[in-house]
């Protein structure tokens, strides 16, 4: 134990038989603090604790007084270490000083039986908390002796297979063989087949003929979803398509709202003044053309870029008068009356009108739904065509033969 223990150091067998007093006594308040173990100074050379333990001078018999009751009120029973009679003092306990540890038992290498009963406990141990079998174990236990492994148990031979196989060429079932490696053959028509391979073949024949059903069924599950398939994403991409296309035809109606915009700005500034001037005329001009025969290109309108435009295609000799008769007036900045504004704008109201609905029928075309275009309320609301130009008793089908009739009034 560790009063007799010649290695424990004096120091640790005073602060343990204090604590042991104290705990007989009634004294003890909780865990034990083994940082109260009084230390030394170490000897380099050595382990700290043997160093410490042997640098201890030699001491004097420890002495320590016995409680003369336990905890409980009973006597306590006399304590008496070897010596402690002879010391003349009954009841003391005095403790053998022992000589100064070397520490040879901590530097003393393990021997190759002990490293093997430590590494065959600790698999053991191992294995059996894991719940392995005991033959396992003991297995595991002969190996990590004798580094051998154990012998594979053979296996049993089975018994020769008893029944019948088809057999076949080209995928047709021709007959049926013994499974007995010297077991006779027969064909499908063979009157000597015995009951049991006859059974044999007649269930071989009718799985295989349900097989084959399944297989065509599922090919031609197959080539419907393929179908499908390939229907859905033609649909798909023709929808996508279509989409594209109604996005176009919105995008190109909603550039005549803009046109729009800006002549019935101008118109309300003309009537505010009570006078048009140069300015004001190039711009309704140019608008007008805009909607008429394509926007101006370059930015800004010009007699050259307006004359361009006239002479890129025929047009009806009252509208190249018009035009022509704006810069006749007052040279580069043509006048026209306030009556003549005011009859542009009705007119671009009617070309944005005209654009809408060819837009909100080219999508409805398509079988798309109008609301998801941005078409304007007033658009979504009129359900008639294209309206015929004052005047005229012509039923226009575009929106260019309107403006074209509507021209050569």
């Amino acid at each position: 134990n560790l009063v007799e223990d010649p290695s424990t150091r004096p120091e640790t067998i005073k602060w343990a038989l204090e604590n042991l007093t104290n705990i007989a006594g009634g004294k003890f308040k909780g865990k034990l603090d083994i940082s109260q173990i009084p230390t030394g100074e170490a000897d380099p050379g050595q382990p700290p604790e043997l160093g410490q333990m042997a640098g201890q001078p030699s001491r004097p018999p420890v002495t320590i007084p016995m409680p003369p009751e336990t905890a409980g009120g009973a006597p306590a029973l006399p304590f008496v270490l070897p010596g402690a009679e002879a010391a003349g003092q009954p009841g003391m306990m005095q403790m053998p000083t022992p000589p100064p540890p070397t520490g040879a038992q901590y530097l003393t290498p393990m021997s190759q039986g002990e490293q093997l009963r430590q590494g065959v406990g600790s698999i053991e141990s191992i294995l059996r908390e894991a719940g392995v079998s005991e033959d396992i174990i003991q297995q595991a236990i002969t190996q990590k002796l004798t580094g051998l492994r154990p012998p594979t148990p053979v296996k049993p031979t089975k018994p020769p297979r008893q029944g019948w196989k088809v057999v076949e060429q080209d995928g047709v079932i021709m007959g049926v063989q013994s499974l007995e490696p010297t077991g006779p053959q027969f064909l499908r028509d063979d009157p000597a087949m015995p009951e049991d391979a006859q059974q044999f073949l007649d269930e071989a024949v009718s799985s295989r003929a349900t097989s084959l059903e399944e297989g065509v069924k599922r090919d031609a599950r197959k080539a419907a979803l393929a179908i499908d398939k390939a229907v859905a994403l033609s649909g798909l991409r023709e929808k996508v398509a279509d989409r594209k296309i109604g996005h176009k035809l919105a995008d190109s109606a909603r550039d005549s709202d803009k046109l729009v915009g800006k002549m019935e700005a101008i118109l309300e500034e003309i009537e505010r003044t009570g006078a048009i001037t140069g300015p004001q005329t190039m711009a309704l001009l140019s608008f007008h053309m805009s909607m008429t025969i394509g926007d101006l290109k370059g930015g800004r309108a010009s007699w050259p870029i307006i004359e361009k435009h006239l002479r890129s295609r025929a047009w009806p000799e009252t509208f190249i008068t018009l035009v022509k008769g704006i810069r006749a007036r007052q040279g580069e900045a043509g006048l026209i009356s306030i009556e003549q504004a005011r009859e542009w704008v009705d007119l671009a109201r009617m070309r944005r009108r005209l654009d809408w609905i060819q837009a909100r029928e080219g999508i409805q075309a398509r079988g798309l739904d109008p609301t998801q275009f941005r078409i304007p309320a007033d658009i979504l609301g009129d359900v008639g065509g294209i309206p015929s130009p004052p005047g005229t008793g012509a039923q226009p089908k575009t929106a260019d033969e309107y403006m074209k009739l509507r021209g050569q009034q």
